[in-house]
């Protein structure tokens, strides 16, 4: 589903009832929306979204989606086949927020008895890796439709603000042409992109299925609507902001912009005099020119915004610019400071000098400042202040620039996966790792096999087990293949991890030795170590202590061989476990201490939550209630400052236990909420069904 506009929607009732003779016509049909940057695409079709669910005459189920530079539409629909597949285990479980597979799972609702198609529904939706990607989509939209009542109709939302390459139109155009009745596709685009050559030579929009909705600027009841709606946050008669507004001739952008400005205390005076987009960009702006410096301010007016478009005179200025000042500009503003600012104007800000400055420069230098934007966003990443997807996502895109894709590739996997992973951003993760997966060489099969590998940790940390193993026994097959033995190893241990997740003990502690023989034999000691740690944890669950104890300690004694401190301080931790079981709590305080002050001296704050979460399970142990809550309290912060929601969770999990304790269960279920909540955005549907069970097992009285 469209996410909320920020604005309120006002106007388009031409344009909903346009979408209202869509839903009354059974035949399958796409939607083209056609409009300019900022004219309210996303906003209409968040509003479709809602006058379906809500339409009194028809049963409709929806799933939006955004498509993003990473994905072509090949990929984009394969990932749609897999959410689909995977929510049908989601049928009547969930009710969290409307992420990829609840609103699959939601559209599912809308139209099957969920007992009754729930095995059906599994086979009809299995997604066939080797089979052509648009004809199983087309098949499976066939088969919803056919199952679905008369009065059902299925909506998939498409937003995007890219183009569609021209080698890559014809699926669409094939997707369009054939959709089965009672499926609707809305599909979002600018004009310069509403018809792509490979459209167009198919004469898309000549289909009788094929309806465009052009948007324009708002009409002028729709502005007055729009400042009324405003109104009660501003101390200005509407009459007098309406009268004010009009040079921005009804486009929504430019009005909401000025809105905004105004509600959060801007003079009217100092509202943009100008119609052009161009003319509120620069407005917006002006604030975070007087923080960082207007040469700042300049280069970002010079790369214009809106559409790409460079007044003359601002390009003309920015070129009186010195190489000295520019560089000057990089360092202080670009990357040193603006890098380390969060929330969505600031990266929008950033992303636009750092192209802009970029784009100017020549090669030597333009190669320089790229190796320095790698530098400052590996700093970013590993920061204490934490990382974000930002960060990420551009460290990667600078790579890409200046470095061999196979240093572009590890660097990924090494650096940036498990920072996405502990953000919760999977699916960014899968969307990167798939482009490198097609960038990489294809005869390098080492290179695949280890994204492939790499993709399967993705999904495992995301609750997909199935997925994660398949995508594991790919990167087997193609390893042993190749006699790749190291990378056989890495993936045995990668699988005793996911049989871990499932309680298959037995399994996990088959894949681990078989990891731990191999990387033995080819003396890979990083290897040995991550299948001893792996055979401690199986030990440790199925309560074999000494055989933990032992493998712990084996771990400990190569990460101390190699000077591996963080290696040193996870193995402290695990000990501290270990003696925390058999009830020798000094001796397990003391591990903590010491893996605690080893993550304190390098800074990781992943390592120093985990350590005082385990700190406040032992005191717990010990009815030590008060340091028991203060050590979580601790650890609370540290996993919010990494972002680490499931570290958050887990949490607020041991903090409502122990509010029941004390028969607080208000706060109890707070805390259970939150839980919930964090379990929900990471997928892990199991956790959320515990949860929601567990509330409904506490008393309704506050307590």
């Amino acid at each position: 589903m469209p996410q909320n506009a920020k604005s309120p929607f006002v106007g388009r009732l031409e344009e909903l009832n346009q979408f209202e003779e869509v839903l009354k016509d059974p035949q399958g049909q796409a939607v083209i929306v056609v409009g300019s940057e900022g004219i309210g695409k996303s906003a209409l079709l968040h509003k479709m979204a809602q006058c379906a669910a809500t339409h009194s005459g028809l049963q409709c189920g929806f799933v939006g989606y955004e498509i993003t530079p990473v994905k072509s539409p090949n990929a984009l629909i394969e990932e749609m086949l897999h959410h689909a597949f995977d929510a049908v285990s989601l049928l009547g479980q969930s009710n969290g927020p409307l992420n990829r597979m609840t609103q699959w799972n939601s559209f599912f609702r809308a139209f099957f008895p969920l007992d009754d198609k729930k095995k059906e529904l599994a086979t009809a939706l299995r997604y066939e890796p080797h089979e052509d990607i648009c004809g199983q989509f087309l098949e499976r939209l066939e088969y919803l439709s056919t199952n679905m009542p008369d009065e059902a109709r299925g909506l998939l939302f498409l937003d995007t603000g890219i183009g569609m390459k021209e080698r890559l139109d014809d699926v669409w155009v094939n997707v369009f042409h054939d959709l089965p009745p009672k499926i609707k596709v809305v599909f979002a685009q600018r004009p310069h992109k509403a018809l792509p050559v490979g459209m167009e030579r198919h004469s898309a929009l000549n289909l009788s299925n094929v309806i465009k909705i052009s948007l324009d600027v708002l009409d002028d009841a729709a502005v007055m609507d729009l400042v009324e709606r405003y109104g009660h946050y501003l101390q200005i008669p509407p009459g007098d902001i309406h009268k004010a507004l009009t040079l921005y001739q009804g486009h929504p952008y430019a009005l909401s912009a000025a809105l905004e400005m105004l509600r959060d205390g801007e003079k009217m005076s100092r509202l943009p005099d100008k119609s052009s987009l161009e003319s509120v960009s620069e407005a917006q702006w002006r604030r975070v020119g007087e923080e960082y410096g207007y040469d700042a301010v300049r280069l970002f007016e010079a790369f214009a915004v809106l559409d790409d478009f460079v007044p003359i005179d601002v390009a003309s200025e920015v070129s009186t610019l010195s190489s000295t000042n520019i560089k000057t500009l990089i360092q202080r503003h670009f990357l040193e400071y603006l890098i380390k600012k969060d929330g969505e104007g600031n990266q929008i800000y950033h992303g636009i000098l750092r192209d802009h400055i970029l784009g100017s420069m020549e090669n030597p230098d333009l190669y320089k400042y790229q190796k320095r934007a790698v530098e400052a966003y590996r700093r970013r990443i590993y920061s204490l202040h934490g990382g974000n997807e930002l960060a990420t996502r551009n460290l990667i895109k600078h790579m890409l620039e200046v470095t061999k894709t196979n240093e572009v590739i590890y660097t990924f996997i090494n650096e940036c996966t498990p920072r996405l992973i502990n953000l919760g951003f999977f699916q960014t993760a899968i969307d990167y790792t798939n482009q490198l997966l097609r960038l990489r060489d294809s005869s390098d099969k080492i290179v695949e096999a280890t994204l492939k590998a790499n993709l399967g940790v993705i999904y495992r940390s995301q609750g997909r087990l199935n997925r994660a193993e398949q995508m594991q026994r790919n990167a087997l097959d193609i390893n042993r293949k190749i006699r790749n033995l190291k990378g056989m190893a890495y993936v045995y241990i990668n699988l005793g991890d996911i049989y871990q997740m499932r309680g298959k003990l037995t399994y996990a502690k088959s894949m681990y030795f078989h990891g731990l023989n191999l990387s033995t034999k080819l003396k890979d000691v990083m290897g040995v170590v991550n299948a001893c740690s792996g055979l401690g944890t199986i030990y440790l669950e199925m309560g074999d202590l000494a055989n933990a104890e032992r493998t712990f300690k084996q771990a400990l004694n190569l990460n101390e061989k190699l000077g591996r401190l963080d290696g040193m301080a996870t193995q402290y931790g695990n000990l501290g476990v270990i003696y925390q079981k058999k009830g020798e709590y000094e001796r397990a305080r003391d591990m903590y201490g010491q893996s605690l002050e080893i993550h304190q001296e390098l800074g990781n704050l992943e390592g120093i939550a985990d350590n005082l979460y385990n700190l406040g399970v032992m005191y717990r142990q010990l009815d030590d209630y008060s340091n028991s809550e203060e050590m979580y309290n601790q650890a609370l912060e540290k996993f919010e400052q990494v972002g680490n929601h499931k570290g958050m969770a887990d949490v607020y999990v041991n903090l409502a236990g122990m509010k029941i304790a004390r028969v607080n269960y208000r706060k109890a279920k707070e805390y259970i909420n939150k839980a919930r909540e964090l379990y929900s955005r990471l997928s892990l549907t199991s956790m959320v069904k515990k949860m929601d069970d567990w509330i409904s097992s506490l008393p309704d009285h506050a307590g």
